[in-house]
């Protein structure tokens, strides 16, 4: 993959969560308009970070490139991991968990709602933002867009 792909690719993946993330602040009665921008300014701290965290991950364990795998057949055949893998998920996991405690120390300090407490506010954004971001990345494989 080119340069350029990655960076269109982390973009749209940015974007995605930015939309999403402020669609499900607004979904949760957040309505001052600094509070969404707010939202949407930490992501774009946040998530370059936490996937350049998983691109060191991914460098770090040995595995099969992306653009020789047909994630298709594998998910449709099978659900059992390689370790590698599992390695994979658990780093991601860990650092969501970090993002989701990093996110919600910030809006403690700096957000007006107080509907939903900080933590749970991140924890909802982000669990929403992740289950229909990760649904789409591997709709758009299985369309072949990727």
């Amino acid at each position: 993959m080119f340069l350029s792909e990655e960076v269109l690719i982390l973009g749209g993946a940015l974007l995605l969560t930015v939309i999403l993330e402020v669609v499900a602040a607004v979904i949760l009665k957040v309505r001052n308009k600094w509070d969404l921008i707010l939202i949407a300014l930490v992501n774009c701290i946040t998530n370059p970070i936490l996937n350049g965290m998983m691109a060191v991950v991914n460098d770090s364990i040995p595995f099969i490139a992306a653009d020789n795998l047909n994630l298709y057949e594998k998910f449709s055949s099978s659900t059992v991991y390689t370790i590698e893998e599992a390695a994979r998920i658990i780093c991601l996991l860990i650092l969501e968990i970090i993002v989701v405690i990093a996110e919600g120390i910030f809006y403690k300090k700096f957000l007006e709602y107080k509907k939903h407490s900080p933590m749970l506010l991140s924890f909802l954004l982000n669990l929403i933002s992740f289950v229909l971001g990760t649904t789409l990345f591997f709709f758009l494989i299985m369309m072949d867009y990727f």
